[in-house]
């Protein structure tokens, strides 16, 4: 297989959303850009330049409709939609994967999940407790449960004597119980009922995931690799709480992927 190179990856990814986002104006489904891919198109009109990944959020009622509606409708396309906690997928979130691509991520146990391919994420945003305290204990509570999972399905055994007896700790739980318990406590408040929402799912930046729900009222456009995409129309609050003074550039020594997948064309 031939390795995909960096800004290859970028335009591959690129390309997903375009059809994403397409499909969703296309049903009427909300979705925002969110995270290090807002903050690239509202910094630099596109990419973090070491940036090598695109996450978009949508609220929850949207998310279970496109989880439901994609594959349905892309019949014949390159383009495939990974279920949270599928075979393919050890994650809590969506993924949408170009199927002429495959993503080796160390660590983990392809027997078990499956390949997964060039992708991007996609974030539910759920109803959260009214309390920041309470919202604080629950994300911790999900945090463990998916250390708990990432640590089930990874072959290192840790470097100290604790971290190996966590690994074989971990191995206890099945996958679909780590699942069924993450996926109640995300069902825990109703998006339309609630005042405050987030995205539990965002392992970075998670303990900053506490917005108003009107912040997702309204959106606008904005550019990103010179096409136009959906954002909350006060991307300038959602940044600042995510990220404080983003744009603000990181020192040179922090301008680097967080990730370390290999990437190939099938």
């Amino acid at each position: 297989m031939k390795e995909i190179s960096f800004n290859e990856c970028q335009k591959v990814e690129l390309d997903i959303l375009k059809d994403v986002a397409s499909f969703c104006d296309d049903h009427k489904l909300t979705y925002f850009l969110t995270y290090g891919t807002l903050l690239g198109a509202i910094r630099h009109q596109g990419f973090i330049p070491w940036d090598d990944d695109i996450d978009i959020s949508m609220p929850r009622p949207d998310y279970n409709k496109f989880a439901h509606l994609y594959n349905s409708k892309r019949i014949g396309s390159d383009y495939y939609a990974v279920a949270p906690f599928s075979e393919m997928s050890r994650h809590p979130f969506i993924k949408v994967i170009n199927l002429k691509t495959v993503k080796i991520e160390p660590g983990l146990h392809y027997e078990k999940d499956g390949e997964l391919g060039v992708d991007i994420d996609i974030f539910p945003i759920d109803g959260q407790p009214e309390d920041y305290n309470d919202f604080l204990k629950k994300t911790r509570k999900i945090r463990r449960l998916n250390l708990i999972l990432n640590y089930k399905n990874s072959t290192r055994t840790g470097r100290s004597w604790k971290g190996v007896l966590f690994w074989y700790f971990c191995k206890i739980f099945s996958k679909k119980m780590i699942a069924n318990r993450l996926n109640n406590i995300f069902h825990q408040q109703e998006y339309e009922d609630a005042t405050y929402v987030g995205s539990y799912c965002a392992r970075y930046d998670s303990l900053n995931s506490w917005h108003e729900k009107s912040l997702f009222d309204e959106r606008v456009h904005v550019e990103f690799e010179g096409l136009k995409f959906w954002a909350p129309k006060r991307y300038d609050q959602f940044l600042r709480e995510i990220y404080d003074d983003y744009m603000k550039l990181p020192p040179i020594e922090e301008q680097k992927t967080h990730h370390s997948n290999k990437t190939f064309w099938k």
